[in-house]
């Protein structure tokens, strides 16, 4: 090989190098960002405040495998809010703005369910909103995510939505458990003589996402 070619295959190879450290380096970085929450918001209790989720369906139980020691429980009975008005969300909040600056983030929700049956069945649905100050006006979906019956286990398990936020506004993180399947678990637990379904929502946390495009 003369000079002039492998002077170019060093060059040559000396790009890829860098480009394997440029992309090493931010897949280093992508899961450092995402292993440690921006926020954690329990799920539990109950409450009007920015930075408290507020619930339309359910109630708060102890249970000892999350961090507060408590949990919100889905259940057929609704919870008026303000104005007597029913809300078909089964938690939804907590009206902050975690991020301040245009990115990329993900929500992750920890849910548990039992007594649902292992079919592909949508139960719960879940998603990221982003309103305006005054949260009445040009509300916009940024990312959803389905949960279907068989993906609930006993055990708490994490649902994310990655999404891009613009950094302006506040943002609402929403559960809703689908009032009509719930009842049909329960229809069917009935007949088999089964336990009745439950469906736990633990934590909602707020994490830092670098998508994989962009380590390259």
């Amino acid at each position: 090989m003369n000079s002039a070619a492998l002077a170019l295959t060093s060059a040559f190879a000396g790009a890829v190098g860098a480009l394997g450290l440029r992309t090493l380096v931010k897949l280093g970085g992508r899961a450092w960002a995402g292993r440690f929450p921006l926020a954690i918001y329990g799920c539990a209790p109950d409450g009007d405040a920015p930075g408290l989720f507020q619930h339309g369906w359910g109630e708060e139980v102890e249970d000892k495998r999350t961090r507060s020691k408590l949990a919100w429980l889905y259940t057929l009975k609704p919870i008026p809010r303000r104005g007597g008005k029913h809300h078909e969300h089964t938690l939804f909040g907590p009206y902050v703005n975690n991020f301040g600056r245009p990115g990329y983030f993900e929500i992750r929700f920890r849910v548990a369910g039992e007594g649902l049956d292992n079919s592909d069945h949508p139960i719960v649905v879940l998603d990221v909103i982003q309103a305006p100050f005054d949260l009445e006006r040009n509300h916009l979906v940024l990312g959803q995510r389905v949960i279907r019956c068989a993906e609930l286990t006993k055990e708490y398990r994490i649902f994310g939505i990655a999404f891009y936020a613009a950094g302006r506004g506040v943002y609402e993180y929403r559960a809703s458990v689908l009032e009509q399947e719930f009842r049909l678990q329960m229809q069917q637990n009935k007949e088999n003589k089964g336990a009745e379904p439950e469906i736990r929502f633990d934590e909602v946390t707020v994490h830092s996402k670098i998508p994989l495009w962009e380590l390259v």
